[in-house]
């Protein structure tokens, strides 16, 4: 399956800490997103989510009345949830993300996510992107491509 045949739906009912408190130097931020991430994850598991693998796209919704946090400062922490409780390969490999504020959600976010296969030029992009860090990767990309 691919793209929406493949759509996996999650409510979270709390919001990440900020990013600008978990990515100082501050240990109790990360001990916070750590917080987060392990009572999350049990949500997750509780709505019997599908892990999908490849490229994905994610559809956040926010509800700005019951969160005070800023539109992009979760969207770190979530895309790491999904990675963390192995809903997707790697965070990395999203390639589209769209968040959204809407105040008639009835809870705090809900994140959509699918597969999203990707075109011949969009494979190039990410291949010509990606940094070489030692001559033999760039070598053994050559061979393999």
């Amino acid at each position: 399956m691919s793209g929406i045949d493949d759509k996996q739906v999650f409510e979270l009912s709390s919001m990440p800490p900020s990013v600008n408190v978990t990515r100082r130097a501050d240990p109790e931020g990360k001990r916070k997103l750590k917080r987060w991430l392990k009572g999350t994850g049990w949500e997750i598991k509780e709505q019997r989510i599908r892990p999908i693998t490849g490229p994905f796209a994610v559809y956040l919704e926010i509800n700005p009345a019951l969160t005070e946090m800023d539109i992009d400062n979760g969207v770190k922490a979530i895309l790491d949830l999904l990675h963390v409780m192995r809903m997707t390969d790697d965070d990395r490999e999203c390639v589209r993300l769209i968040v959204v504020l809407d105040y008639e959600l009835q809870t705090v976010a809900k994140v959509t996510y699918h597969t999203m296969p990707l075109s011949r030029a969009q494979m190039v992009a990410r291949y010509v992107a990606r940094p070489v860090k030692r001559a033999a990767d760039f070598i053994g990309r050559k061979i393999r491509g």
